[in-house]
């Protein structure tokens, strides 16, 4: 019983721990080995043929062209919109929306934590 109980304690920690690095290896993969990954699942579930995978590949490399030009294209719309406002709002102003950006991103951040911690615990 001791044994039962030390070991279900101890999957208690290793299983978070596993998820959360889990997480960060998803994160570190190049776009290439991402897209291979999504490649390698969607044809597991669908049983596509090799004349298929060779046809999606480039579909989604042309995806992931457009997403990330679109990233781009928003994080631009956004430096500008902050420069306009800068010509518009105060010093003082400028520096309390920062301030309330900074404490909602950190929020944000905390809500994400809590998603995949309750995620891995779920699982």
């Amino acid at each position: 019983m001791k044994k039962l109980v030390l070991i279900l304690m101890m999957a208690g920690f290793v299983i978070p721990a596993t998820a959360q690095h889990h997480h960060r290896d998803k994160a570190d993969r190049s776009p290439e080995k991402r897209i291979e990954m999504k490649l390698r699942k969607m044809a597991e579930h669908l049983n596509l043929n090799d004349e298929q995978i060779a046809e999606i590949k480039p579909l989604m490399e042309q995806l992931q062209e457009k997403e990330e030009a679109h990233r781009k294209a928003g994080k631009e719309m956004h430096e500008a919109f902050k420069a306009d406002l800068a010509e518009v709002l105060s010093d003082e102003q400028m520096e309390e929306l920062e301030k309330r950006h900074e404490k909602r991103k950190h929020k944000m951040r905390e809500k994400r934590h809590q998603r995949r911690k309750d995620k891995a615990q779920a699982e």
